[in-house]
């Protein structure tokens, strides 16, 4: 009984999770009346319609083929938000389970875990608030944690077959995915065998299929990136690069100098995490270094339409970061890792889901062109 209840009181913080996502999901849909059945989740939603020919120019369908598959056998009649929602609160939930047992599996102290566990959910401004809002964000990152979990328990098929599913669920999981298989390469210089063999299959078998089906499709073998590229990363200004972070600063306002602030600190962690992890070699640097520098390629490349999403897929730098500073400083008492600051932190994050909900519901330009 004694072992329950400690299992029972190491996860507390994830059930704070699930009440924290319950209230920004109250107040995003029911106070503020937000019309989640837009954008990108309505043009999931539509592809949801229309599996049979997955060769949407900007998604890749992994997430419509899960909505049409939920919706066809256990929702019929279900409106589309709550169909697209519960996969979308089962990925969050999964995504913390995984993020709380990976950086315990690093050999930290349980407090980085949990500390680590709630700056995934509470993520400046997104935590929730992407959590809430159907979109594939959440199902990607929670195969593409789970495909890394495989690699760090050596169930290398699981890590290849939840790395391909990945690709396939969102493109922005491509640099990610790519950098982790490279670094797992690169310093475990894994032999030929089978189980290697198969694990790569599962990885390039579901995104070779769609590309080479789609390029039959469309009649061009650059389909599946040429419409990302000029409308996601081709500048938007006069800059002929950081057009993302730069422009955005100097649209100016209160909107843009926030936004402007948030993406450089991503920029700037993701920078600095690529750099700690290679110099400190602790348990697990090496994915460290491909996750942060995944995140710093989406800081760099996406135009100032896009660029949000460094800061939404920044989250996963929890990992690197919670392994940083777990092994750097251990048990020790430090200033910043006090009861007292850490709560003011989590709950200034909390907040800050409330104010981007406002935002995203009454001033976010959901019409900025294709």
């Amino acid at each position: 009984m004694s072992g329950e209840r400690t299992r029972m009181s190491r996860y507390a913080h994830i059930a704070l999770l699930v009440v924290g996502y319950a209230l920004v999901a109250v107040f995003l849909g029911l106070i503020l009346k937000h019309d989640f059945l837009r954008s990108d989740v309505l043009e999931y939603w539509q592809s949801s319609s229309q599996w049979w020919a997955p060769f949407h120019p900007f998604h890749v369908p992994g997430y419509p083929l899960a909505i049409a598959l939920l919706r066809g056998v256990f929702f019929k009649g279900v409106p589309p938000t709550l169909v697209m929602m519960t996969i979308s609160f089962t990925a969050f939930l999964a995504s913390a389970f995984l993020v709380h047992h990976m950086i315990r599996r690093s050999g930290v102290p349980d407090r980085y875990a949990v500390m680590g566990t709630y700056l995934f959910g509470l993520w400046p401004f997104v935590g929730l608030v992407n959590a809430v809002w159907p979109a594939a964000d959440l199902p990607a990152m929670a195969l593409l944690l789970l495909g890394l979990y495989g690699l760090l328990g050596s169930r290398r098929v699981l890590g290849g077959l939840a790395f391909g599913l990945a690709l396939v669920t969102h493109k922005a999981m491509w640099p990610f995915v790519g950098l982790i298989v490279l670094a797992d390469i690169f310093y475990r210089r894994p032999r030929l065998s089978w189980e290697n063999a198969a694990a790569l299959l599962a990885l390039l078998l579901p995104i070779g299929i769609l590309w080479v089906s789609g390029a039959v499709y469309h009649g061009s073998l650059t389909w599946i990136v040429s419409r990302n590229i000029q409308n996601e990363v081709m500048p938007r200004t006069s800059l002929p690069v950081l057009d993302g972070l730069l422009g955005t600063l100097m649209r100016g306002g209160a909107r843009g100098v926030v936004k402007g602030a948030t993406v450089a600190g991503v920029a700037l962690l993701s920078a600095a995490l690529v750099y700690a992890s290679y110099r400190l070699r602790t348990p697990y640097f090496q994915f460290g270094m491909a996750i942060s520098a995944g995140v710093l390629l989406l800081s760099v490349l996406m135009n100032r339409w896009e660029i949000w999403s460094s800061v939404r897929f920044g989250r996963l730098l929890v990992l690197p970061l919670m392994w940083t500073l777990g092994h750097k400083y251990g048990t020790r008492d430090l200033p910043y890792l006090r009861p007292c600051v850490v709560t003011a932190v989590l709950l200034a994050l909390f907040v800050s889901q409330f104010a981007f909900s406002w935002y995203t519901a009454r001033l976010y330009e959901w019409s900025a062109p294709r």
